[in-house]
């Protein structure tokens, strides 16, 4: 016969609000909503255009691949700046939506499955970037 294991009381009863190092914490003044959404990209503020050199991380680079990717082409977006990195996930989608292909976020850059350089740099241009194509 096997032994019975110890259960830990998780019913939220005394037993557990005195062992608990965070009982003491309050939740006065946290957003209640923990699960917003952060903001389209169409309502974030454009880049500005700074002194037009790399130094601002205006310059995003736009390359067309096919190595590694199971002869399959994608386009990937690279180069942004660390304040616009949390806003990858959002500009990705919106890529996706008007190119109405599909796409990825690995790392700090962005993937759009096919050949799309042309518009990708149309759309990154309205946003306020300075696209270049890089690579063959």
């Amino acid at each position: 016969m096997a032994k019975k294991k110890e259960r830990i009381d998780t019913g939220g009863g005394e037993a557990l609000r005195a062992d608990n190092p965070f009982g003491a914490l309050s939740l006065d003044g946290l957003n209640g909503d923990r699960r917003s959404a952060p903001p389209p990209p169409e309502a974030l503020p454009p880049r500005g255009g700074g002194n037009g050199g790399n130094g601002r991380g205006e310059r995003i680079e736009i390359r067309r691949l096919k190595s590694g990717k199971g002869g399959k082409t994608v386009t990937e977006i690279r180069g942004f700046p660390p304040a616009a990195r949390r806003h990858l996930p959002d500009l990705a989608k919106a890529l996706k939506t008007r190119l109405g292909v599909g796409g990825a976020v690995k790392g700090e850059t962005i993937e759009i499955q096919g050949d799309n350089r042309e518009a990708v740099a149309s759309y990154l241009r309205e946003r306020g970037y300075r696209p270049v194509f890089a690579g063959g």
